[in-house]
């Protein structure tokens, strides 16, 4: 509906105004006797407040009618294992392609096994999310990835964040659309928590949020 609005002409004509609290999922047109006609939405310029960018389609019913907006679903920022861990991205979608600082928090993890969190890309549940962004990354200076370990190796005690009490974690890591040959605007990827490499065949804690690249 972008630069375009709704009118009601005709005796009577009436239109129930856009309010910023109204639900997108749908605007309400009220005609008493008119025909509504495509126009441009003096709703939004009287409150100040454009209709929002996910509306995707309107429409137009006769007069005394409801006119339905398709909107976009928000992608998910979250997921959730089946042992009662979790993870919350805050970004996931309109990413750049390059330099986009992530945090992402965890919570209720083992504090026994160690996990990577990193830009992968996504497998079939079951299988092993890479290639991962970060590689082996032996001193954090990519910041590509981030390891959460309460019980290192020696070589991993300056390289591993520990864990918070309960299993939680939070970290911020630097992503970007290329990983090796894998073009994320392209292949399906996503944030990905999973089993550090001395448990890597341990799939019980994988959880991906995926993300979209513009």
């Amino acid at each position: 509906m972008s630069g375009s609005s709704r009118r009601c002409v005709g005796a009577g004509a009436e239109m129930l105004t856009y309010r910023p609290d109204m639900k997108r999922e749908a605007v309400i047109l009220l005609c008493s006797t008119a025909l509504c006609l495509s126009a441009v939405p003096a709703a939004a310029a009287a409150t100040n407040s454009a209709i929002p960018p996910s509306v995707g389609s309107v429409s137009v019913a006769p007069a005394g009618l409801t006119v339905q907006v398709s909107t976009k679903s928000k992608r998910k920022k979250t997921a959730k294992g089946p042992a009662g861990n979790q993870i919350r991205v805050s970004k996931v979608r309109n990413l750049a392609p390059f330099g986009n600082f992530i945090t992402v928090r965890g919570k209720g993890f083992s504090e026994t096994v160690g996990v990577y969190v990193a830009l992968c890309k996504k497998k079939p549940k079951g299988k092993k999310p890479g290639p991962c962004g970060g590689g082996a990354d032996t001193d954090g200076s990519s910041q590509a990835s981030a390891w959460v370990s309460s019980n290192p190796p020696p070589y991993g005690r300056n390289l591993a964040q520990p864990y918070q009490r309960g299993g939680n974690f939070k970290v911020r890591i630097k992503v970007s659309a290329q990983i090796g040959s894998i073009n994320c605007r392209i292949k399906s990827c996503a944030i990905v928590v999973r089993a550090d490499h001395l448990n890597s065949t341990d799939r019980r804690w994988d959880l991906s949020v995926p993300v979209r690249f513009r």
